[in-house]
């Protein structure tokens, strides 16, 4: 039963992902409960035994000084007198900033406290990490404020939760409603920006300000957006960022950092036409960037509405983004592996094509040649100054 089980995961998982080298027979255990309850504590036993197997290896391991066992007693004690956030120069200040940065950032990887060494944030921390979570939550997952919004036609609630975009004072009242953190809100929104939850609005004296939550936007590619695409000729062809295994909110952290001011950056149109939930589009120095996300990668596409397609401005755009790319993937966990390539043909950043990547090494100093991807079927020949030439660094 075990075996057949094990065999229908398989079966669900995408095609050509990967993600089979991550999954075990050995590590599928029942946790349900049958009908002769002492039969329970066998797979329970094991599963348990699985975990502390997996939590005891070395790769685990971190060897820290002794002394910094303290600082970890000193956040409890603030724990539990009720202690959320604490500002340098404040209350309790004293007993969370450090002046060695290292140990600061240790408990901040360990999931203790969060805190950048960033220009905007090295003087905040945040003691209590689920006080954080559950603002959050209550922005993007819980859905008893969505029922009591709902009930009383909140089209501001009803937008957000179609577009990702979400207005200031829908933000005030559900934490006003919901949750006690609202008197620190810009500190709040601070954090999550750089975590890539949501971009934050800029305060304007006329018009609402309004933030943008990139995992809340469901609007699917459309008609509009195919327009774009059919009135550019003008276009490069799209440099694929290929993952073994792709955690999807890569991809929100990515267009956060684009829209924020961390990027040169901007979006393509300020209504955000062009933001959908899988694809979004900026401008750069007169050039469309347009970023999309599949399964298993990140795309970029470069366009421009007159043929003045600049080399080396393509050339930034690629460097800008591989940064930030390097920033994000090298803080989950031990680092995230992807592999830079490009379509082979059709060229069309919104089309998840999945047999037509072929490596950028592979085709790196080969002037015509057969394409790697395509040996058996539908075999084609590719070019490398048709495929690389606008992407290609000097």
């Amino acid at each position: 039963m075990k075996s057949s089980f094990f065999q229908r995961i398989l079966v669900l998982l995408p095609p050509d992902s990967n993600l089979e080298r991550h999954i075990s027979n050995e590590r599928c255990f029942f946790t349900g409960f049958p009908k002769n309850l002492s039969l329970l504590i066998e797979p329970l036993t094991e599963l348990e035994k699985c975990i502390c197997s997996i939590a005891l290896r070395a790769k685990w391991e971190a060897n820290i000084p002794t002394e910094w066992v303290w600082y970890g007693d000193s956040i409890c004690r603030l724990l539990n007198q009720g202690v959320k956030i604490v500002k340098r120069g404040e209350s309790y200040h004293q007993k969370v900033f450090s002046e060695s940065v290292d140990l600061m950032k240790f408990y901040n990887d360990i999931g203790v406290i969060l805190f950048f060494n960033e220009r905007l944030l090295r003087d905040i921390v945040i003691v209590d990490v689920q006080w954080f979570v559950n603002a959050f939550k209550y922005v993007i997952t819980d859905q008893n404020h969505f029922l009591w919004l709902r009930m009383h036609d909140n089209h501001d609630w009803m937008y957000f939760n179609q577009t990702g975009y979400l207005k200031d004072s829908l933000l005030n009242d559900i934490w006003k409603r919901r949750y006690s953190g609202h008197k620190h809100k810009e500190d709040l929104l601070l954090y999550a920006e750089q975590l890539g939850l949501l971009a934050r609005g800029e305060s304007h004296c006329r018009g609402s300000r309004v933030h943008y939550v990139p995992s809340m936007n469901k609007r699917s590619f459309d008609s509009k957006g195919k327009h774009l695409f059919e009135s550019v000729q003008n276009r490069t062809t799209v440099i694929v960022y290929q993952f073994e295994f792709f955690p999807y909110f890569f991809y929100f952290r990515l267009i956060v950092a684009m829209i924020s001011a961390e990027m040169p950056f901007n979006i393509l149109d300020e209504a955000g036409d062009y933001l959908y939930k899988d694809l979004a589009c900026f401008l750069y120095k007169g050039h469309i960037v347009v970023v999309a996300a599949t399964t298993t990668s990140i795309q970029i596409q470069v366009l421009h509405r007159k043929n003045e397609m600049q080399r080396d401005t393509v050339i930034e755009i690629r460097n800008l983004i591989e940064e930030r790319l390097k920033e994000i993937t090298e803080t989950f966990q031990r680092g995230c592996r992807y592999t830079v390539g490009y379509q082979c043909s059709y060229q069309e950043v919104y089309s998840y094509l999945s047999d037509c990547f072929v490596q950028e090494q592979d085709i790196l100093g080969k002037a015509t040649m057969s394409c790697p991807a395509h040996l058996s079927q539908n075999s084609h020949q590719i070019r490398e100054e048709d495929i690389v030439h606008f992407w290609k660094k000097l």
